[in-house]
């Protein structure tokens, strides 16, 4: 595929994500309707920011693909997966979530500018896929984990993976449905459309304050998406910034009540001192929302992901003792009419 139908929005810094692009990119044939973009980033109608890796438009449809080059073994606890080998594990969510949610909502944005354009153009389902791209993986999901999970293809000669591949398996499939087809018209306007959307280079070093942010989200919710970021000149300090989301084209008294928000979580965290409560430092001015400045140990794992790594090994009085300090950490932020607020209890 030339350059003409693959679009580097932002050059890759990791080296397992370039082959895997690359991958992908000696199997797209030079043809309508195929095209694809790298590496960029999108703000949705929410204000959450988003990073893509790979949208591809074939002929079965669109396809939003969240790369993840994980080697060892790939197994899973319910919805959590946990990858490497013994003595280096992580655990996270499965990534289809998020690269569903992703593509719902670059669909949204998409079909909004085509219908500005002619109203001609329908926009078909974006579907979001996962590509598990080092060969060599040792896949033990569960059934039901496997939906819309590619491998590598397999080098002539070679036996086939565990996973169907991302070519045979998923962009040279035959269409599972007409109306995600993705036509030679549509293929053709998507450039400008996506330019229309706002897409981007991706942020590495984006800056609240004196803190640079993680490009990733290490948390989203329904209004706010939560960065791990280090000092700009002191890079061993590190913290949590909690962006409060302000919606596109939202009224001045939306914007309002979200800033009132912030304020309220930096007032009532500021001052407290408590082992099971995440202290705050400052609010910020950022362009997608108020910031709040959280204190962050990057040892820290989400409770369900440690449970997964480490509750076989914990003893009855373990357990209950998390259980007690999930009970009183809430305790300090409590007024009379308060309710409790999970969102601020490390965990």
């Amino acid at each position: 595929m030339r350059d003409g139908r693959w679009t580097t929005v932002t050059p890759s810094q990791y080296h397992f994500e370039r082959a895997a692009l690359e991958h992908v990119r000696r199997h797209l044939p030079d043809a309508e309707p195929y095209r694809a973009w790298s590496n960029f980033t999108f703000t949705a109608d929410t204000g959450h920011v988003y990073e893509v890796d790979l949208l591809v438009a074939a002929p079965s449809g669109l396809y939003l693909i969240e790369i993840k080059s994980l080697s060892g073994r790939l197994a899973n606890s319910g919805p959590n997966w946990i990858a490497g080998e013994p003595g280096s594990v992580r655990t996270f969510d499965n990534p289809l979530h998020l690269a569903d949610l992703k593509a719902k909502r670059l669909r949204s944005l998409l079909d909004r500018q085509a219908a500005k354009q002619s109203g001609r153009l329908r926009i078909p389902y974006v579907q979001g896929a996962v590509f598990l791209s080092l060969p060599g993986l040792r896949v033990q999901l569960d059934d039901h984990q496997l939906h819309w999970v590619f491998g590598p293809e397999p080098t002539p000669g070679q036996a086939a993976g565990p996973l169907p591949g991302i070519w045979s398996g998923l962009l040279d499939a035959p269409p599972r449905d007409e109306r995600r087809q993705v036509s030679p018209e549509l293929s053709k306007a998507l450039p400008q459309l996506l330019n229309d959307v706002g897409i981007g280079r991706s942020r590495r070093s984006e800056q609240v304050g004196s803190w640079k942010l993680d490009s990733k989200p290490f948390d989203v919710g329904p209004t706010w998406q939560d960065h791990l970021a280090e000092h700009a000149q002191l890079p061993h300090e590190h913290r949590r910034v909690r962006i409060y989301l302000l919606e596109r084209n939202s009224a001045r008294s939306e914007r309002a009540s979200i800033e009132r928000a912030a304020r309220r979580e930096m007032i009532a965290l500021h001052g407290i001192s408590h082992p099971g409560i995440v202290q705050v430092d400052t609010m910020e001015p950022h362009e997608g929302g108020p910031a709040l400045i959280f204190r962050h140990d990057r040892r820290a794992i989400v409770l369900d992901h440690y449970m997964v790594q480490h509750g076989e090994r914990l003893d009855v009085g373990t357990r209950i003792g998390m259980v007690r300090q999930l009970v009183e950490a809430p305790s300090p932020l409590w007024r009379p009419g308060w309710p409790t607020c999970p969102q601020r209890i490390r965990c």
